[in-house]
This record gives structure tokens, C-alpha cells and sequence, in this order.
């Protein structure tokens, strides 16, 4: 799944713009992300989904595709 977004901005988990911002074009990496940089209220899911409950500690696999 790809998804497009600025670093900094706000626009994805605190977590994930610290581990994407080091990276370079091509890099792949697996982030270990507290729950304090993930999700603070939480995360309802739609039905059939898993929700994430609050301040859960994430792991992402992550590939930085493109920088502009």
C-alpha cells in the first residue's frame, strides 16, 4: 500500500515522520514505534477491522519510494 504525505506536517503519527526523516530514496526499514509517537486516542476500526487501542506501540515495515 502506498500512501503519500509531507514529514513534518502532521499528516501521519509522530513516529513515523521521526523514522521516515533520516531515510533515503529506496531505503526499507522496520520502525519500532511507543505508543507515546503512535496513536494517543486510539483508532476505531471499521467493522471486521482491528482498532488500535491508545498509546499502543506500533511496528511498521516501510519503504521511502520518492523524495521530490
Amino acid at each position: 500500500m502506498h500512501i503519500n504525505f509531507r514529514i513534518g506536517t502532521g499528516m501521519v503519527i509522530p513516529g513515523l515522520d521521526e523514522g521516515l526523516a533520516t531515510m533515503r530514496t529506496g531505503g526499507i526499514r522496520r520502525l519500532y514505534i511507543p505508543g507515546k509517537l503512535s496513536f494517543p486516542k486510539g483508532v476505531k476500526a471499521k467493522p471486521g477491522s482491528p482498532s488500535v487501542p491508545p498509546f499502543s506501540d506500533i511496528i511498521a515495515d516501510v519503504q521511502l519510494i520518492y523524495i521530490p
